[in-house]
């Protein structure tokens, strides 16, 4: 059972590589002893970060998003090309800044899961609103809870031109899996859903 803010943040070569953020300790650099030693600046580690020379591919981890009060979840927001490190992540939402262009996020190798302490969270795995022009591709989404005010797994608000690609979703119970909302010219492609009820799609 992974805690939150916990990664599992794995090399491509080797996928047993499980570890917690906050037990990773912190990576110092030699003549200090107590900076953290984040070479490409984008605010996790060397040791943590898959790819320490990439500003805009790093792991989910709870200090670069905002916990929410009332759940154990944390919201990471993007706002330009991201690619999140191979792992399994849980309590997370990615919300994509409201207005963003022309970006992609990919999430190869990624599991996003809705369980915190074996409990779905209620929010979205990936959401976005105003966007033009964004493509969202890879991740495996699972577990999660959709809240009443913003049904859908992955939900898309008054977008245009958004791709969803390439994703594995698995809803809650009879929860949505992709919920568009006034959006036009949406590309899903290669999607697989899997929910207790017979939706997996809803454009409204």
């Amino acid at each position: 059972v992974l805690a939150l803010g916990a990664v599992a943040c794995e090399d491509e070569t080797d996928y047993q590589n499980n570890f917690q953020g906050s037990d990773t300790g912190v990576d110092m650099t030699p003549d200090e002893g107590v900076i953290s030693l984040d070479l490409d600046g984008d605010g996790v580690p060397v040791g943590l970060d898959c790819d320490d020379a990439n500003p805009r591919k790093y792991p989910l981890v709870a200090h670069l998003g905002e916990k929410r009060e009332d759940e154990e979840s944390v919201t990471i927001r993007i706002n330009q090309d991201t690619e999140v490190c191979p792992g399994i992540y849980s309590g997370f939402t990615l919300e994509l800044a409201n207005g963003v262009k022309d970006i992609e996020v990919l999430g190869e190798g990624v599991i996003l899961d809705g369980r915190v302490n074996d409990v779905p969270v209620h929010a979205q795995a990936i959401r976005l609103s105003n966007a033009d022009n964004v493509a969202i591709k890879g991740f495996h989404i699972q577990y999660y809870d959709e809240t009443t005010m913003g049904p859908g797994a992955v939900r898309v608000m008054n977008s245009k031109a958004v791709q969803l690609r390439d994703l594995n979703i698995s809803a809650q119970k009879g929860s949505w899996p992709i919920r568009l909302v006034d959006s036009e010219t949406t590309l899903v492609e290669n999607v697989l859903t899997s929910t207790r009820s017979d939706r997996g799609l809803r454009a409204e």
